[in-house]
Order: C-alpha cells, then structure tokens, then sequence
C-alpha cells in the first residue's frame, strides 16, 4: 500500500518547508489532504490555511511523489 509511504514523504518535507509548524500532514484514501497544526491538536482540512502554505504543501506532496514514483531509479528532473 503507498498511502503510508506517502504520507511519511510528504510530512517530511512539508515539516522542513513550514519549518516545523505543522508536524503532521495525512493524505486520505479519497485523496483528502489534512494537517495537524500542534503536537496534540486535530487533523483539519487544508482550507484553513493561508494560500501560501497550501502552496507549500502541494509542492511537497508533488516532490514526494516524484520521489516515490522514481525511487531505485536516477532521480529524473523536475522543471518549475
């Protein structure tokens, strides 16, 4: 299954992009993307965030998914 991989790799690196702000990011099976905020705090849906870490957040996903779709093989390019 690679929803839990997925979810590893994108709470990585969005860890890193929000410098430590959200500590947890769950991509549903219905492709639902939810953040945890605090520690302790609930998942909440990304609506809730300023467009700009929602940003943050899908360039996340995107790379984590690239990295997941190549991994074994030579990193490919990614054009921005």
């Amino acid at each position: 299954m690679l929803a839990p991989e997925l979810n590893r790799a994108v709470e990585s690196r969005f860890l890193r992009l929000s410098a430590g702000r959200y500590p947890a990011v769950k991509v549903t099976p219905g492709f639902e993307v939810l953040v945890r905020q605090s520690a302790d705090g609930p998942l909440r849906d990304i609506g809730a965030l300023s467009r700009g870490t929602r940003d943050q957040l899908y360039l996340a996903l995107r790379f984590a998914v690239l990295d997941l779709v190549t991994e074994g093989f030579e990193p490919s390019p990614c054009l921005l």
